[in-house]
């Protein structure tokens, strides 16, 4: 290894996450429980001829293939940095640092965007169901919404400085509180359609025939089931499912195989199952029309919006149920926040032990072997987001995930495509799980070009269809793409920057980095 390729001869890292971590991480990125409360509502609202359960099946053409390259380029180069690492070194460090780059500016917005959700949405809710409607009441203030999520963010910076074992236990408690509400709203749809009729018709001062009588009335047609639809729907699930958070953290992982096939696989397949269970269940329970009447109704309707949780708590009318669901959609919307943080501070960490970031980026804490310079930064940046979400719009019309997340997956997944033949010798000293071929050909080079093509076509469905998800607008688009170019600047500049130190950077991506 060339002695000015990376900042140090180790990375300073400790590999001290197990399986159960990476899991953590990997099911924290999904956010399954606030993800059920909303896709539900969301997917007949944008899309009501679509078949739920469908629109998942679909979803698996590209999911399970994301899901293996990953895995495999994991087993292959298990390093913090995960895609950025993979890019750098199989595609070019251009083409690696700029998709890092715009993934950096994607998932840091969720730093002040779900903390704002903790402190609007189930913290309110929560205090309502325990008698404190009042108090509730102040968390529409802007001030007190900025001062509680700076706090919330806060928190989330020392958990990260701290040593990372110590971080993981936190996760654990967050993770299990988070595991709770999916599976009690699933159990609490799991009444079947008559009993839900008779205890809807029991609380709401409307009943379920005039709630479909009404939406008749006003021009509501019971939507038909729609292939076109259900296609179109797989992409809003896709928000949620395409994850592969543990990779990124990969060179801190105790046992690499076990845990990514735990955090990837074993978190994203679980939550894929239980969507779709909890899907056939909900619409079976509620009624495809009814379902949909309820959206269609709008403010007119007992459940504006017709939120899962909403459902149940009006169904069942029990505070201290409704109450456990909103501590776990609390804990879940949370854990979203220290696991984006935890991944975004170990692109940086790997930016700049390639020095293509100030190599201060990549000093870590002599006690606590954590990039606390990194995470400090990272909260800065969060505190100043803050400002833009709460006081302008500016995110609204610069943003569009759908638009990330291809430009983010596409580069990856053609990294696994051609890793066999660029990276030959590699490939060859990988494990036996990214060695393995199907009549030949690498199995990563099938599930590479499958999932390639699968976000290509989604990229072009989200193009020919601008109002599906996130709306997609001439200024969204202009701001994504050129955000993504000004990483090409930036490495330009550092490369020369460092030329001009006598330090060849290129020597770096030839070479996987150190532990």
């Amino acid at each position: 290894m060339s002695e000015k390729a990376f900042v140090r001869r180790a990375s300073g890292l400790v590999r001290t996450l197990g399986w159960w971590d990476s899991f953590g991480i990997g099911f924290a990125q999904v956010v399954l429980g606030v993800g059920m409360v909303f896709v539900y509502f969301a997917v007949p609202s944008t899309l009501p001829h679509a078949s739920i359960p469908g629109g998942l099946l679909i979803l698996l053409v590209v999911l399970l293939p994301i899901l293996i390259v990953y895995t495999q380029l994991a087993f292959a180069m298990p390093r913090s940095g995960g895609d950025y690492v993979y890019n750098s070194r199989i595609l070019h460090p251009a083409i690696g640092f700029m998709t890092n780059w715009l993934a950096v500016f994607v998932v840091v917005l969720n730093l002040p965007m779900f903390a704002d959700m903790v402190i609007t949405w189930p913290l309110p809710s929560l205090l309502t169901d325990l008698g404190y409607g009042q108090a509730a009441a102040m968390f529409s203030d802007l001030t007190v919404r900025f001062i509680l999520d700076s706090i919330l963010m806060f928190i989330v910076t020392l958990m990260l400085i701290i040593p990372l074992k110590t971080y993981a236990k936190i996760q654990t408690v967050l993770v299990l509180f988070a595991l709770v509400s999916p599976f009690v709203m699933l159990g609490a749809i799991s009444v079947g359609h008559d009993a839900f009729v008779s205890m809807w018709n029991a609380a709401s001062p409307v009943s379920y025939d005039a709630i479909l009588s009404s939406a008749k009335d006003a021009g509501f047609v019971a939507p038909a089931i729609d292939v076109t639809q259900t296609a179109m729907s797989a992409i809003l699930f896709g928000f949620y499912l395409f994850t592969v958070g543990p990779v990124h953290i990969a060179g801190e992982l105790k046992d690499v195989k076990k845990s990514i096939f735990g955090g990837v696989l074993g978190a994203v397949m679980l939550s894929w199952l239980v969507f779709f269970i909890g899907a056939i269940v909900y619409m079976n329970t509620l009624g495809f029309d009814f379902a949909n009447a309820l959206i269609f109704l709008g403010p007119k309707s007992p459940v504006n919006p017709p939120l899962l949780n909403s459902i149940i708590g009006l169904v069942y009318h029990n505070p201290l149920l409704s109450a456990v669901i909103d501590l776990s959609l609390m804990a879940g919307a949370f854990v979203v926040i220290t696991t984006s943080m935890l991944i975004i501070s170990r692109w940086i960490f790997a930016w700049a032990f390639d020095r293509i970031a100030p190599m201060k980026l990549a000093e870590v804490h002599k006690k606590y072997h954590t990039p606390h310079i990194t995470i400090l930064i990272l909260w800065i940046v969060g505190e100043l987001l803050l400002l833009v979400v709460l006081y302008t719009g500016v995110v609204g019309s610069i943003l569009n995930a759908a638009l990330g997340l291809a430009i983010f997956f596409i580069p990856g997944l053609v990294s696994g495509t051609i890793f066999p033949y660029r990276k030959k010798q590699l490939f060859e000293n990988s494990p036996e799980f990214t060695k393995k071929k199907i009549g030949g050909l690498p199995v990563i080079t099938i599930c590479g070009a499958i999932s390639t093509i699968g976000m290509i076509v989604i990229l072009a469905v989200v193009l020919a269809n601008p109002s599906l998800g996130f709306p997609l607008t001439p200024m969204s688009a202009a701001f994504m793409i050129g955000y993504w170019f000004l990483g090409l600047v930036i490495y330009l500049i550092a490369y020369a920057y460092r030329k001009s130190q006598g330090i060849d950077i290129s020597a770096a991506f030839r070479e996987i980095p150190p532990e």
